[in-house]
């Protein structure tokens, strides 16, 4: 966004608070489909949804960077990453041992946030040496990768 010239104030502005609310939404009513369509359904679609929509950046280095697109882009992005943060979480509320779930879902959402943390510490060291076409294009790929391990790791746990 800085090299496409926008202000610190245009891009917290647009991810500040436009995606914060969105991602707020987002985790609202992914907590609620969650209830419909079960816990690791919801982690497999809303997966999906968000590997899309991070790859979906991919458009910007090839010349559509209207400040429209942008927002929308950062809309749908922080909606989809409140849809899966909302079912990932519920999963590892699963995953918690009754005597200590305190400290089981603290060091889980610590994991989380850390690997969330270096990926975006990586994304500008990626981005720089293989362009942001590609990065944006991996970004979306690494999300449709880990769905097979979704699925394999939910059939260890529901019979």
């Amino acid at each position: 966004m800085i090299d496409m010239g926008l202000s610190i104030e245009d891009i917290a502005l647009m991810i500040g608070t436009v995606g914060f609310a969105a991602g707020l939404v987002g985790a609202i009513l992914g907590g609620w489909w969650v209830k419909y369509l079960g816990r690791y359904r919801a982690l497999i679609v809303f997966c999906v949804i968000q590997a899309i929509t991070c790859g979906a950046w991919i458009i910007l280095p090839l010349g559509f960077d209207a400040m429209w697109l942008l927002y929308t882009l950062s809309i749908v992005e922080h909606f989809s990453g409140g849809l899966a943060t909302a079912a990932l979480f519920t999963v590892m509320m699963d995953h918690c041992r009754p005597l200590c779930a305190g400290s089981d879902y603290t060091i889980q959402s610590c994991i989380v946030v850390m690997m969330n943390m270096v990926a975006a510490g990586m994304s500008g060291i990626v981005a720089v040496n293989i362009g942001y076409t590609n990065h944006f294009a991996l970004a979306g790929i690494a999300g449709l990768i880990s769905i097979p391990f979704i699925y394999r790791y939910r059939k260890q746990f529901i019979s």
